[in-house]
């Protein structure tokens, strides 16, 4: 009893002091950005040519954009599909609306099947008072990621990734059985930027040979001459 005791006090300790010394990392690392930048930009210029450095700093900042304008644009939609939820629950007095409106929220950043991962527990929660109410609110989740997947998103992030719908789910499922929750979030942008590497890699060998790069010249299964 007292050896479970202990487990569970130095676990919590152990959480609080390795979050505290991350936030005070986090911070100093934020605080000091641009002192980082300026020093692996001096020693990349140091070690490679000014062209080699100058196009790795541009990949870098199209990585940036490409995470940033995801991570932000899936929260500011997610955000309104928990209002909207929250909303909806409220009006009709669902049972548990506040803490069903954060699942569906926090469950809505993982493109696809988020949304319906978090419909299950929460139906169920809905379900042990009224299961009218939880066939209601199934509906109801299915039309608003319908007007979400068609109307709100791509207005909110329009083309922040360009992945076809074949690779998104690929990336999903791929990042998600290497990395879990956290490969689920960022296996999308993660995926784009090998996505467009290799094709960027792929177009520019076929410049050199003086080939068309569109993908359209090579649907037909006849050689090339």
């Amino acid at each position: 009893m007292l050896y479970c005791l202990w487990l569970i006090v130095f676990g919590i300790f152990n959480f609080i002091f390795n979050f505290v010394v991350g936030t005070v990392f986090a911070v100093y690392i934020l605080a000091n950005t641009s002192n980082f930048a300026a020093g692996i930009r001096k020693s990349l210029y140091s070690f490679f040519s000014i062209k080699k450095v100058n196009h790795f700093i541009d990949e870098i900042k199209h990585i940036n954009y490409v995470f940033g304008h995801f991570m932000i644009g899936k929260i500011c939609d997610s955000t309104l599909v928990a209002c909207l939820t929250f909303l909806f629950l409220l009006i009709f007095k669902f049972p548990y609306a506040l803490l069903i409106a954060v699942i569906i929220g926090l469950t809505d950043l993982i493109p696809y099947f988020g949304p319906y991962i978090g419909t299950v527990p929460s139906a169920i929660l809905i379900c042990l008072v009224s299961p009218v109410k939880a066939i209601t609110f199934i509906l109801f989740i299915i039309v608003l990621q319908q007007i979400d997947g068609n109307l709100i998103t791509p207005r909110i992030q329009k083309q922040a990734t360009g992945l076809p719908s074949f690779w998104v789910l690929f990336a999903i499922t791929l990042f998600g059985g290497l990395f879990g929750i956290v490969g689920l979030l960022i296996g999308v942008p993660c995926f784009t930027i090998i996505y467009e590497l290799i094709a960027e890699h792929v177009n520019n060998r076929l410049k050199e040979k003086d080939m068309p790069t569109e993908t359209d010249y090579y649907i037909n299964d006849e050689k090339l001459d």
